[in-house]
């Protein structure tokens, strides 16, 4: 019985919160990450910088998760100044729930289900953004660094409702992500993630970043 629960749960949890407007891990002008539910609470800081497809400039970011045991809880909020000419600065966020599928202490091999939503708006339209993937992780342990290098295929779903006609667009694409990361002894952890959405027609957006993490072990998690 306990297992059939364990099975159904994370996509009952999944399906319940994608029509939540302004929930998302991803961020206007920053990568997709999934990579891992870190145990205790997590404060990052993460720098983008998006490709001429995504519409350049830089990207600025502040995350904060929680994660209890096989579930992940994130935070975010992000701030991009396209370099499009006549592109207003955009502020987005949101939130993201993960699932740990496999993973522990002993396990250096981890698989976690992720599912998210943005909301971020502009003069031309509001947008929301719903990331939902797998991402697969594998922990290379040392003495004082642990390398983590990490892959995350998504579907991509974006709707747009535009301003002036009123009317409103869904996209769905298929998106992934990746980089690797890497953990000090006592909590303090730095990467880099590269992020990239197949929208057809040779149109590919694609960013990448750098991000500085501190984790902080709660007793009894």
């Amino acid at each position: 019985m306990q297992s059939s629960v364990r099975r159904i749960l994370p996509v009952a949890v999944l399906l319940a919160i994608l029509p939540a407007k302004g929930s998302s891990q991803t961020v206007t002008g920053l990568p997709v990450l999934n990579s891992r539910v870190a145990t205790g609470v997590t404060l990052a800081g993460e720098v983008g910088f998006p490709d001429s497809d995504y519409g350049e400039g830089t990207a600025y970011g502040v995350r904060a998760s929680l994660g209890l045991g096989a579930f992940g809880f994130g935070v975010v909020l992000s701030s991009w100044d396209p370099e499009v000419a006549g592109a207003d600065s955009r502020v987005a966020i949101g939130g993201s729930l993960n699932y740990k599928l496999l993973g522990g202490p002993l396990t250096p091999l981890s698989v976690t289900l992720q599912a998210g939503a943005e909301s971020a708006s502009d003069p031309q339209a509001d947008q929301i953004h719903v990331p939902i993937g797998v991402g697969i992780a594998l922990t290379i342990p040392n003495p004082t660094l642990a390398i983590r290098p990490w892959l995350a295929p998504r579907l991509d779903v974006v709707n747009y409702n535009y301003s002036g006609s009123g009317g409103d667009e869904t996209e769905s694409n298929f998106g992934i992500s990746g980089g690797i990361e890497f953990g000090l002894l006592g909590g303090l952890g730095f990467g880099v993630a590269y992020d990239r959405v197949f929208a057809g027609d040779g149109f590919d957006p694609s960013v990448w970043s750098v991000g500085l993490n501190y984790t902080i072990k709660v007793p009894g998690l």
